[in-house]
């Protein structure tokens, strides 16, 4: 991904499919099949740095021969985010043996405020990540501080909102500067209403968290028996964040990327 014109971002998988089966994913409904190794892991991000370094090549080509390079020009892989296909916490192992060369001077030398580990919530495993990689950026995919609705998204991570509340105060007593980031997939009908928007704030009191709204993306192209979700409105999207931003929650609504190859949040499958 390449959301500036000088930094890209690549988002790596930990598994082929994932057994947690979250109702708007379209790798939940393929099961897991398997775990993958550290350096399949790792040779994700080198893939990316290749890409980014062929782009970096072309764009200085092209603006020599225009005479109008500079500085500013350089194009970095800046950024990873574990947020492909699979649970990584359900991979810990090949987790921390990736994590420990992205993060090595020795190995990609990345700093750890650049990467990032999402996980739809395994509470004693994120307390542990974030001892074991002090500043590294973890995200929860909580969808919904309601109980019941997330049960209902994401039917086999834990349901026990408290835990979870635990998690991320031990994880901020650990990190006294970086927020632990919330996902949530908004989508209409399910999770979208103010009411759901003020029990997030709830969930949230005496938390140090941002908030990531990502509309949901469409996964029609992966075979179900289930009723097909859709996004909410751009209206309810604008309202639902107006709520939290307003309860004095960091808010960020995110863009899409990559929906068109169906390669979007939420959307990969094989």
């Amino acid at each position: 991904m390449r959301p500036r014109a000088n930094r890209a971002t690549v988002c790596v998988s930990t598994q082929v499919g994932c057994a947690v089966g979250c109702r708007f994913c379209a790798t939940g409904r393929m099961g897991l099949v398997r775990n993958l190794g550290a350096i399949e892991i790792l040779e994700q991000v080198l893939l990316a740095r290749l890409r980014v370094r062929s782009w970096h090549e072309n764009s200085l080509s092209e603006k020599r021969s225009l005479g109008r390079t500079s500085r500013r020009d350089a194009i970095h892989l800046r950024n990873v985010v574990f947020m492909g296909m699979g649970e990584p916490l359900h991979n810990w192992d090949a987790l921390g043996e990736a994590l420990d060369f992205l993060l090595a001077d020795q190995g990609f030398g990345f700093s750890p405020r650049h990467v990032t580990v999402s996980t739809a919530g395994v509470p004693a495993k994120m307390v542990s990540l974030a001892r074991a990689f002090p500043r590294l950026r973890i995200a929860l995919s909580l969808h919904s501080a309601m109980e019941d609705t997330r049960r209902m998204l994401v039917p086999r991570a834990t349901h026990d909102l408290q835990s979870l509340r635990e998690a991320i105060q031990a994880i901020n007593e650990i990190d006294p500067e970086g927020p632990v980031w919330l996902e949530i997939a908004l989508i209409q009908g399910v999770n979208d209403s103010l009411r759901e928007a003020q029990a997030l704030v709830e969930f949230c009191k005496g938390l140090r968290v941002e908030i990531n709204v990502i509309p949901f993306n469409d996964i029609s192209h992966a075979p179900s028996d289930e009723v097909q979700l859709s996004a909410p409105s751009q209206a309810t999207r604008r309202a639902y964040v107006h709520h939290l931003r307003e309860s004095g929650l960091f808010t960020t609504l995110r863009n899409t990327l990559g929906g068109t190859i169906q390669a979007a949040c939420g959307q990969l499958i094989v």
